[in-house]
C-alpha cells in the first residue's frame, strides 16, 4: 500500500536544522569556572539539569544559578553574559532554511523539539524558524519529551492532522521509532551524510 499523502511536515531542531555545540558553549563558560571545558560539558549534557530545564521544571535563570553552582562559577558572572555565551554554540545548518521553505510549499510545517527556553529563545531570533512553521511544540512548554507519545497526542489535538499524513524528521532513532509506532511517516536523518533538502525533495516532489 502506498503511503498516505503528506500534509504535515514536523522537523526536529537540534542536528536537523541547528548545530548545537555544547563543547563550544563549555569553552566559553570555562572563562568563569576553574573546571576544564570537558567537565563543564558533562555537567550540561544528559544530566538532571538538562532534563529539568527541557521539561520546564524551572526557568533559564534558575538553570543558570544551578549550573553556576555546580561548576563553581565566578561570583561576578551574570545571567546576561551566560546567555550570550550559550548562543555561541548554536548555528543554523546550511540547508536548514532552504529545507523549511521548501517543505512549506508542499505541506503544513511544524517544529517539535526537546528543548529548554534558552534554545527556544535563539530559535525565535532566526526569522525562518520563527515565521515558517505554523506551530512550535517545545518540551519545556508541554512538560513532555520525545519519544513520549503524549507529546504527539498534543500535536494531533492542536493541528487536526492524522498520523499517517505526517512526515517527521529527527536525527535520533528512538524518536523516529516512537513516531513510527503511531503510524507517522519518518525520516531518521543522518547528520553529515545526507542532504536535508534533497531528502525532502525526494519525499515531497514538486508537482509535474
Amino acid at each position: 500500500m502506498a503511503p498516505a499523502p503528506i500534509t504535515g511536515v514536523v522537523f526536529d531542531v537540534g542536528s536537523v536544522l541547528v548545530r548545537v555545540s555544547y563543547h563550544t558553549i563549555a569553552e566559553h563558560l570555562g572563562r568563569h569556572s576553574p573546571l576544564p571545558p570537558t567537565e563543564i560539558h558533562d555537567h550540561m549534557v544528559d544530566t538532571d539539569l538538562e532534563f529539568d530545564s527541557e521539561t520546564g521544571k524551572y526557568d533559564s535563570r534558575e538553570y543558570f544559578r544551578r549550573l553556576k553552582e555546580r561548576i563553581a562559577g565566578a561570583p561576578d558572572w551574570h545571567y546576561d553574559q551566560f546567555v550570550t555565551e550559550f548562543d555561541a554554540g548554536l548555528q543554523m545548518t546550511e540547508q536548514g532554511a532552504d529545507a523549511l521553505r521548501y517543505a512549506a510549499t508542499r505541506a503544513r510545517v511544524f517544529l517539535m523539539s526537546n528543548t529548554g527556553y534558552l534554545h527556544a529563545r535563539w530559535i525565535f531570533q532566526q526569522e525562518v524558524m520563527a515565521t515558517v512553521p505554523e506551530q512550535h511544540f517545545f518540551s519545556f512548554r508541554e512538560g513532555i519529551m520525545k519519544p513520549d507519545p503524549r507529546l504527539w497526542d498534543i500535536f494531533f489535538a492542536r493541528t487536526g492532522l492524522a498520523p499517517q499524513s505526517c512526515l517527521f524528521i529527527d536525527d535520533r532513532p528512538e524518536n523516529c521509532a516512537g513516531a513510527a509506532d503511531l503510524g507517522i511517516q519518518v525520516i531518521n536523518f543522518a547528520v553529515g551524510e545526507t542532504s536535508l533538502l534533497e531528502v525532502l525533495q525526494a519525499r515531497l516532489p514538486e508537482a509535474p
